[in-house]
């Protein structure tokens, strides 16, 4: 909880922030910023901007009428200004707060002083005053048992590119607790067109920047950047129980087979999604394989895709041994939403089997890439190119072990 002012200076009023914390299930380091009395308001008291006081007289007998007349503003105020009298020169004024707290609802007073010493009396601004904890900042204050189950999870997300950034981004903003981030790559000039990221990260490393945005961006989120090769990691790092969830945006063949590999040695009973967008963005998949029906290590992920592309889709950058798919960041971010859904259902325990999620274009947007395919009964047919369909389907199926 802060202030938005231009207050400077943290100090505690006559009653103790942090025990109001408790009581109404803030989070532990309430920031004030100047000097405040923090006063409870009755839950049934009506309370609206036409109560608002006026001056220091209205406020005093609001206060005292809330409190039994146990506190008293202007005995507080008197208080303070005796004690700076004695330790600081009036230089150094600290501002004073009334903060009048009903349930996890702030009110604030800004108390000016005297325009002209014992002539005028001192002045009462309402001060306007944010939350800034999760549980407001994320879900604001609803459905915060969810939030708080999220809080527990502690994911792992490899691959901090194009597609895993913004679902890395929209898992901290959904509440998810711990997330570790790993790539082993840097960010690159020609990332800027689909990354979450920009020409101010060139040269970083992807998950250590990506790590930091979300950090200073998503209240409560704890973040770790693993700048390391994920075959490495997860063969000689990752220990079951470590993870809820693991989540491969590499769109690797190999680092899908790997985590088949070692699944039971290096996740345990964790759950396992990899999220892939299939060329020029007609189609993306998102696929959740449990322990009891695991992603097979001969990566059949052919079966899952809405076309069969021909190897010369991808294009090639001289002087490389890589290359990328044509697609923009509108298709990644889609992606990352659709994805994202999928994966936080799973995060709540609402998804008890493996299950392959598509969202696929339709046949016009197929027709219009002017590509050689093989096209899969999962393309919608329709003389729309904005015309899409979203399939759900049993991992088992798709294997074809049904």
């Amino acid at each position: 909880m802060e202030l938005r002012s231009t207050m400077l200076l943290a100090s505690v009023g006559t009653v103790d922030p942090h025990t109001l914390a408790v009581q109404h299930g803030w989070p532990k380091g309430t920031l004030v910023r100047g000097e405040a009395l923090w006063v409870p308001v009755p839950k049934d008291l009506s309370w609206t901007p036409t109560d608002w006081p006026k001056s220091l007289d209205e406020l005093e007998q609001l206060v005292l009428g809330m409190t039994n007349d146990s506190h008293s503003v202007i005995a507080w105020l008197r208080q303070k200004i005796t004690q700076n009298a004695q330790e600081k020169s009036a230089e150094d004024y600290h501002p004073k707060l009334i903060i009048l707290v009903q349930d996890r609802t702030c009110f604030g007073y800004l108390i000016t002083p005297n325009l002209i010493p014992q002539l005028t009396g001192p002045g009462v601004v309402p001060v306007e005053i944010d939350r800034v904890d999760a549980d407001w900042a994320l879900a604001r204050d609803h459905q915060t048992e969810v939030l708080e189950l999220r809080r527990q999870k502690r994911v792992l997300l490899i691959g901090c590119g194009s597609i895993g950034a913004p679902i890395a981004d929209l898992l901290a903003r959904a509440g998810i607790g711990e997330l570790h981030l790993a790539d082993k790559e840097n960010f690159s000039i020609e990332n800027c067109a689909r990354h979450l990221l920009g020409a101010e990260h060139v040269g970083q490393s992807k998950a250590t920047a990506l790590a930091s945005r979300i950090r200073r961006q998503t209240p409560g989120i704890q973040t770790k950047a693993l700048r390391v090769l994920a075959t490495d990691w997860i063969s000689q790092v990752c220990s079951p129980g470590e993870y809820d969830l693991v989540i491969d945006c590499t769109g690797d063949g190999a680092v899908r087979t790997m985590i088949s590999q070692f699944r039971s040695s290096a996740f345990g009973d964790a759950g396992i999604v990899h999220v892939w967008i299939e060329p020029h963005g007609a189609a993306a998949h998102t696929v959740y394989a449990t322990k009891e029906s695991p992603w097979p290590p001969d990566d059949p992920w052919e079966k899952v895709n809405a076309a069969t592309w021909p190897p010369d889709v991808r294009v090639q950058l001289p002087a490389c041994s890589s290359g990328f798919h044509i697609y923009g960041a509108a298709d990644a971010w889609q992606t990352a939403g659709f994805a994202t859904e999928r994966i936080l259902s799973c995060l709540d325990g609402n998804v008890y089997d493996s299950t392959v999620w598509s969202w696929v274009r339709s046949s016009a947007y197929f027709d219009k890439l002017n590509v050689t395919i093989v096209r899969s009964s999962l393309i919608p047919i329709s003389d729309s190119s904005f015309e899409s369909s979203q399939i759900t389907r049993s991992l088992e199926s798709v294997l074809g072990h049904e």
